[in-house]
């Protein structure tokens, strides 16, 4: 298995912040998380996502490019090859 291909577990944290309503940009990016196919669980302060390190990367990337557009944001990722796997 190529390093690219490697399962790992990812917890991410989004904070918008200065905003009225942080539910939109929350439920945004929560659906962007549901649409890429990667395994997800939604808790009450983060989501926990496994799945291969390209596909994980290139989520992230989506929800940062998201963000970056939409809202000024608290992005806290953290990255596990042997939590939650």
């Amino acid at each position: 298995m190529s390093k690219m291909d490697q399962i790992i577990s990812c917890q991410i944290c989004f904070i918008p912040i200065n905003e009225g309503n942080i539910n939109l940009s929350v439920d945004r990016i929560l659906k962007l998380v549901e649409t890429s196919g990667i395994e997800y669980q939604v808790g009450m302060m983060s989501t926990e996502l496994k799945g291969e390190r390209k596909s994980l990367m290139y989520l992230i990337n989506q929800i940062l490019d998201d963000a970056l557009e939409n809202t000024k944001f608290i992005l806290d990722i953290r990255f596990s090859n042997q939590c939650g796997i």
